[in-house]
């Protein structure tokens, strides 16, 4: 699911049109969302001169950060279980790019479960 779109700038309760085209992505309408029962974020958000976080460039520093902390959990399982195995896929988009997929499978040795983790999606340049 798409984070951003295109409005992803400015006064975060500014409302817009159901136009596609004034989409401000899903971002910003989850924090709105969020804002209705939480009045300390409400008023942290609505307030001048603060800092908040909600810049593209914050939105990615967050996915970087979230995508860490799950690869060094699925790694630390991989390493535990021994023995594992990588899946990759690739496809081409609309526009020709290739798009490689990567997913680890693993058996967790404590219950005996199987698992199948996905790694990243990443483009090809050709």
């Amino acid at each position: 699911m798409a984070l951003r779109c295109h409005r992803d700038s400015g006064n975060i309760f500014k409302t817009f049109s159901d136009d596609k085209q004034n989409n401000d992505g899903n971002f910003r309408s989850v924090l709105r969302y969020r804002t209705q029962g939480d009045s300390d974020i409400r008023s942290y958000l609505e307030s001048s001169g603060t800092i908040k976080y909600t810049s593209s460039t914050s939105q990615n520093e967050i996915i970087d950060s979230c995508n860490k902390v799950l690869l060094n959990k699925i790694v630390s399982r991989v390493n535990e279980a021994k023995c594992f195995s990588v899946l990759a896929d690739e496809t081409a988009d609309v526009s020709d790019r290739e798009q490689v997929s990567l997913c680890v499978r693993y058996v967790e040795l404590n219950t005996l479960e199987l698992h199948e983790d996905f790694f990243n999606s990443f483009l090809l340049l050709t």
